[in-house]
């Protein structure tokens, strides 16, 4: 985890926390997808906005290896320390009506267009509390669970015209952006 300095003031002059850059697949697949990769796309990274507590339990558990998938013997047993902290977290489904605050979730991609340098952070930025009161849902619940809902009604009424096995952002993404703001998505696309 690193703190994100390059592009955040826009996130910080509305007084949200500082997003860091997480292991996600498309702070991965955006940068090596050769479609991409074709288009410019030279450096990708997922970002998530963490509370000064959650970053300092995160710290906490990388600094005693709690976070490792490398399984350790413990009264006979063999597990990974990740799996134990894991199990003791609590299920997000629970979380809707106690959580308080904002999340932004975001992918920051670097490259070239036209022979510039460009950079952009496409991200989502919404309150827990509203979220839950608009949806009955959790924010991770809603985040995570609209856009495959709507890539799927979009495939069913043809909407989505490629076909095959390939990455959401590979698809065309102005139906897709148009329907999740239709359903009241907040989805903000900024220059860096």
């Amino acid at each position: 985890m690193f703190n994100w300095a390059n592009g955040r003031d826009a996130l910080l002059s509305l007084s949200f926390r500082d997003p860091f850059a997480v292991a996600h697949e498309e702070g991965v697949s955006l940068g090596i997808y050769p479609p991409f990769v074709e288009k410019g796309v030279r450096y990708s990274v997922f970002k998530y906005t963490l509370s000064e507590k959650v970053y300092h339990i995160a710290k906490s558990l990388a600094l005693l290896d709690m976070d490792t998938w490398k399984k350790v013997k413990v009264d006979g047993a063999e597990v990974a320390p990740v799996r134990v902290v894991s199990a003791n977290l609590p299920k997000p489904a629970q979380l809707g009506a106690t959580v308080d605050g904002h999340s932004c979730v975001g992918t920051e991609v670097r490259g070239s267009k036209d022979g510039k340098r460009v950079e952009y952070f496409v991200y989502t930025m919404d309150s827990h509390r509203e979220t839950f009161e608009k949806y009955g849902y959790s924010l991770t619940v809603v985040q995570t669970g609209i856009p495959p809902a709507l890539a799927a009604k979009l495939l069913v009424t043809g909407k989505i015209k490629e076909r095959g096995v390939m990455m959401p952002e590979a698809l065309q993404p102005d139906v897709l952006m148009e329907k999740f703001l239709q359903r009241g998505a907040e989805n903000l696309r900024g220059k860096a």
